[in-house]
């Protein structure tokens, strides 16, 4: 029951970091780099978009956890099986995770769509180890995980800006 309570977190935290630290940001759109402004069409809905983009990649990911991992469980079935039953799991997360990545690179970069989907594999991780297998996290489980979101912190925060000025040593 943590470790699904501890994913749910790393979930929500992703969203309301992205909503509030203006990543998500799309009221004016000339505050963004003109490669990354949107189509009008999109502007009105842009948080419904968002919202479906990561509710798709997290059921994509827990469907892709069930179809790597689903087989431990049934060990005696032969290995044929298991993969014939692995790629008949995967089929309906290409469905869901494909139209995802389009909907959510309306407004966000390749770059940033990568680390949510890393932090939902992880969250996806979780659930379905925590439900199918009903194993517990441990503690240092869990630091790695904060460190996920920490890298997603640094992915969407502001560029860092640093000046280097080297002197020339003449001899």
């Amino acid at each position: 029951m943590f470790g699904i309570i501890v994913a749910l977190f790393m979930i929500g935290a992703t969203y309301i970091y992205l909503m509030f630290s203006g990543a998500l940001d799309f009221d004016n759109p000339d505050k963004m780099e003109r490669s990354y402004q949107i189509n009008r069409r999109t502007q009105g809905r842009k948080n419904k978009d968002i919202l479906k983009a990561l509710t798709m990649l997290l059921l994509a990911n827990i469907i892709m956890a069930a179809a790597w991992y689903a087989h431990l469980r049934f060990a005696a079935l032969p290995i044929s099986i298991a993969i014939l039953m692995s790629w008949a799991l995967a089929l309906p997360e290409y469905w869901l995770h494909v139209p995802a990545n389009r909907k959510g690179h309306a407004y966000l970069t390749a770059v940033q769509l990568r680390v949510i989907q890393t932090i939902f594999t992880v969250a996806g991780f979780i659930i379905f180890t925590t439900v199918f297998f009903a194993q517990n996290m441990s503690f240092k489980d869990l630091i790695s995980y904060l460190c996920l979101l920490a890298g997603a912190y640094l992915v969407f925060s502001p560029p860092i800006k640093i000046n280097f000025k080297f002197r020339r040593r003449d001899k």
